[in-house]
């Protein structure tokens, strides 16, 4: 939601640089090192990019102490130690041009239009994550790479999360070794709405490469609050039990003789802005 028009596309072209050589890393060394001690990549060591938010994921055995270091060092030269050599981003550009040319599908185009009515064409419809068109993957200058790198890569907008077998002191202190010293200018991010809506309407989409019929009812909701209170919290279990029980009667009619296949219900939020209730048949 970060990017300029010139950027489109930048958030998640970035999470792939990410794997493509930091300080401590050059080049695949990070994937080498980290499958060396016991991890996969794509499986335990991934990322992914969406509307708000890039996750970087990594699953590594904690035997050894120092494969959890290491593993805090490849975070904090994500933060600020990317080296976006400029071969590797243009090696990385037929990657990414790849991924988007695989998505061109009849199938994902549906999906693309019901994206669009969900985002009702709010700023969130223009920032698909991995660009629009093939114009600014091909086209974009290095320098707009590295300007979004260093003024979103920020601490003031990140958040480390540790959990498993680790002495929890330990790895606090490693954490704020690692990242206490690197600089934030703070930036201001901003999402933008998606407007609730004012009127009924009726999209169809057809095409003769769709084998399956799909009814999608969206009601478009202000966003349901963080659960910081009890009335909250209660807010909150009753919308659970609500999909929880109305998913559970679906699916048991599905065994009888229906007209539909599946079926499923889901009220809640789909966004950080934005809450909603959908029916999928």
């Amino acid at each position: 939601m970060q990017e300029t028009e010139k950027q489109r596309g930048l958030a998640h072209f970035l999470e792939h640089m990410a794997f493509n050589g930091i300080e401590h890393f050059k080049a695949n060394e990070l994937i080498a090192f980290l499958e060396k001690k016991g991890s996969k990549f794509g499986h335990d060591l991934n990322a992914h990019t969406s509307f708000e938010e890039t996750i970087y994921k990594l699953k590594v055995p904690t035997k050894e102490a120092t494969v959890v270091d290491s593993t805090l060092t490849i975070m904090s030269d994500w933060v600020d130690g990317m080296l976006l050599d400029s071969l590797e981003v243009e090696k990385e550009r037929g990657v990414v041009l790849s991924e988007w040319l695989s998505k061109q599908s009849p199938k994902n185009q549906s999906r693309q239009i019901f994206l669009n009515t969900l985002l009702n064409n709010s700023r969130y419809s223009q920032r698909t994550v991995i660009g629009g068109d093939t114009v600014s993957l091909k086209h974009f200058k290095y320098e707009e790479l590295k300007a979004f790198y260093q003024k979103w890569y920020d601490p003031s907008l990140m958040a480390v999360a540790v959990s498993g077998d680790v002495n929890a002191e330990d790895v606090e202190r490693a954490i704020i070794e690692k990242f206490g010293n690197i600089p934030s200018k703070f930036p201001v991010a901003t999402l933008g709405e998606i407007p609730n809506y004012t009127k009924d309407s009726l999209i169809v989409y057809s095409d003769k490469w769709t084998k399956k019929t799909e009814l999608n009812y969206i009601q478009l909701q202000d966003v349901f609050k963080d659960v910081d209170n009890e009335a909250a919290y209660q807010k909150y279990l009753k919308r659970s039990v609500l999909n929880k029980l109305t998913s559970a009667r679906l699916a048991k009619l599905s065994f009888n003789d229906t007209k539909y296949n599946k079926a499923s219900i889901s009220v809640g939020n789909f966004l950080k802005s934005k809450g909603g209730l959908w029916w999928l048949l």
